[in-house]
């Protein structure tokens, strides 16, 4: 009896004393990484992390630390110091099966998480290739599938495979247990018998797929929701099965990045939400020369703000103005295909206001018209031609195609 206490004794003396010399060593790893240490902590994350092999915080260390070096690298490095935060992350996620520890830094990780997210959107738009590795860390380390990743890693057969899984069902459908939630496939048809939508359902939340057609039988969209079933990535398609848009939902309401196509694979034009409200650029391209821009404009709750830009295919400035809160304040400038510009003007408050010049290439006429809250000064001293380049400036105000209604109404009811 006294061996059998005695050994417990020490097996419980042992397990303490590698208790406290983890608890040291990761101390010491959030000390160097506090003291912004980060390639000492990158080393040291490394020896603890092979000496204490079920721990995922020296690995989480080392993310975090090649993340900080990523922020002040050149361009050719912050791809090596990004792979390698990726990298760590999901080897840590592999030793912290139930993701405690990693939800005990949300702050940090919410940040390379957007920053991912950013840095593979740009990569995206010229080589998709090589952008594929951060869409595939950002499903695996947060479960984000986004529309770019189902693109490149869920391939035509995984979609064949769910539709004959929705079609080869044999159970019950639309069925409601007996708290009254949504559960297993909800399947609604058009009058013709045609399906319209299939769907899973986990708790009354959608869950994975839920696929819409149109009535000759094509997809329209594929959405694929996350465990809560508030977020869903989406990939919109017309009705000869051509892709027109990409981007996500959450709560219903377009979030974060959108695309849109022509010919299943041409950018036409991009912008970028928060909640339903657009936030961020706006972008329309070119359809000969992709990535080459047309029109950019910046918006910040839902109004434009800062400068919107116009462009002539070949990338030379069509024109540049300048907006604040939503209302056009200040420079505006047009080119006629040169760097030089043919008008220079004054907004205020949306209207033209002071001295306006006018160059016409083709007739080497310079004009300076004066405004004043949107009319010009003296109107009757102007002659027949300055008069219609004063109307064309007044009515110069540049539009941007809204996507197909098709689109922005895609989401549905279920």
């Amino acid at each position: 009896m006294i061996i059998k206490k005695i050994i417990l004794f020490l097996l419980f003396f042992v397990f303490s004393a590698n208790v406290f010399a983890q608890d040291k060593q990761i101390k010491k790893l959030q000390q160097l990484y506090e003291n912004s240490d980060y390639q000492k902590c990158i080393d040291k994350a490394t020896d603890v992390a092979s000496t204490y092999n079920r721990n995922p915080i020296p690995l989480y260390y080392s993310a975090f630390s090649n993340f900080q070096l990523y922020k002040g690298a050149t361009p050719v490095r912050q791809k090596y110091y990004l792979t390698n935060c990726l990298n760590k992350l999901s080897f840590g996620l592999m030793r912290d099966i139930d993701s405690s520890e990693f939800a005990n830094f949300n702050d940090i990780t919410t940040e390379i998480h957007d920053t991912t997210f950013a840095y593979a959107i740009r990569l995206w738009a010229t080589d998709k290739d090589a952008s594929g590795f951060f869409f595939k860390a950002l499903a695996s380390v947060f479960n984000d599938t986004t529309p770019e990743y189902i693109e490149l890693y869920v391939p035509v057969s995984n979609n064949f495979v769910q539709s004959l899984a929705f079609s080869s069902h044999q159970g019950p459908v639309n069925q409601v247990d007996i708290a009254g939630n949504k559960q297993g496939v909800w399947i609604k048809k058009y009058p013709d018998g045609t399906v319209e939508y299939e769907i899973f359902f986990k708790n009354n939340h959608p869950a994975g797929v839920y696929r819409k057609y149109f009535e000759n039988g094509r997809i329209k969209a594929d959405m694929y929701f996350n465990e809560t079933g508030n977020r869903a990535s989406a990939i919109m398609y017309n009705d000869q099965g051509n892709k027109i848009a990409m981007g996500y939902y959450t709560d219903k309401q377009k979030d974060s990045l959108w695309q849109y196509f022509i010919q299943d694979s041409i950018v036409v034009s991009e912008e970028t939400y928060i909640k339903g409200v657009k936030n961020g650029p706006e972008r329309t391209y070119s359809l000969y020369s992709y990535p080459n821009l047309l029109e950019e404009k910046f918006w910040v709750n839902g109004k434009m703000d800062s400068t919107w830009s116009g462009f002539y295919r070949d990338g030379s400035p069509r024109f540049i103005a300048n907006y604040i809160n939503g209302v056009r304040q200040g420079k505006y400038l047009a080119f006629g295909g040169s760097d030089k510009p043919v008008i220079i003007g004054n907004y205020k408050n949306n209207l033209p206001d002071g001295y306006w010049n006018y160059w016409d290439d083709s007739t080497q006429v310079y004009i300076k018209i004066e405004f004043k809250e949107g009319q010009p000064v003296d109107l009757d001293d102007y002659t027949d031609y300055e008069n219609s380049i004063i109307q064309g400036m007044i009515d110069m105000q540049g539009t941007f195609e809204e996507p197909d209604v098709q689109v922005q109404s895609s989401y549905g009811d279920y």
